[in-house]
């Protein structure tokens, strides 16, 4: 959870992470997927390829690793997380 004043970056800290986690571990990554809960409603896909083609990524497979939900209350946000729990359990994510 990444919480802030208006306008210092949390978005842009979150869209780069969603990019970088996947970066090959020698490189600094997680070689993982990324799961993005979006609260605010600035979830941007059009930003990840921006940021994977600044790394030298593949934007396609970058935004195929972005598991995305939009949150739409407090409730709905717990429950989007119990069933992150049962995707993680599955698959590699960073």
């Amino acid at each position: 959870e990444v919480y802030g004043e208006f306008r210092t970056g949390k978005t842009q800290l979150m869209h780069t992470l969603a990019v970088t986690c996947q970066l090959p571990i020698e490189n600094g990554g997680g070689e993982g997927k990324c799961l993005y809960i979006d609260t605010e409603g600035t979830f941007r896909p059009q930003r990840l390829i921006q940021i994977a083609e600044r790394f030298g990524m593949d934007p396609g497979p970058v935004l195929d690793n972005v598991a995305y939900a939009k949150a739409h209350n407090t409730e709905h946000q717990s429950e989007l997380l119990v069933a992150a729990a049962g995707m993680m359990g599955g698959k590699r994510f960073s």
